[in-house]
């Protein structure tokens, strides 16, 4: 969803986009779902290395690797992956499910949009934000106003 609005005391025009709300809290039930698979798995295998007579550590390796592939697989994507993004004259700013940042347009190394990838990347020289194209509607118009925004502080 995009929204677009002046600023009535700087006279600042700001791009809104936004995915769906449900969506958004698709999102957090399985980042929530996820931790509590760590730590409930995490819990279970010390309460059974507790006692002596429990299996050994290589019965519960298979548990514990198939954890850490879920978590490489699905993590990733939830925490930064971008749920709103505001372009603005001098910045973009960025929520995603965990934390928001504004970035300054000159700090943007690059933005990557593959046509084989459901994602966009927005690379910063701190950390790297994906931007699902099916989700950020109308993502051509968002493109274009990242790459112009991107290129014209080099």
């Amino acid at each position: 969803m995009k929204i677009t609005k002046k600023d009535s005391a700087s006279g600042e025009r700001s791009e809104y986009f936004q995915r769906a709300r449900w969506k958004h809290g698709l999102h957090l039930f399985g980042f929530t779902i996820i931790l509590l698979l760590n730590f409930s798995l995490i819990q279970a295998a010390l309460q059974i290395s507790a006692d002596p007579h429990a299996h050994s550590f290589t019965e519960q390796l298979p548990s514990l690797l198939l954890l850490l592939l879920v978590d490489l697989t699905m993590l990733p994507p939830l925490v930064f992956e971008v749920d709103k993004l505001i372009a603005t004259s001098d910045k973009l700013i960025i929520k995603t499910l965990l934390w928001q940042v504004k970035i300054p347009w000159d700090a943007i190394v690059a933005i990557w949009s593959p046509i084989y990838m459901a994602y966009a990347v927005i690379r910063t020289k701190r950390c790297f934000y994906l931007v699902n194209k099916r989700d950020i509607q109308p993502f051509g118009e968002l493109l274009e106003i990242l790459e112009a925004k991107a290129a014209s502080k080099d």
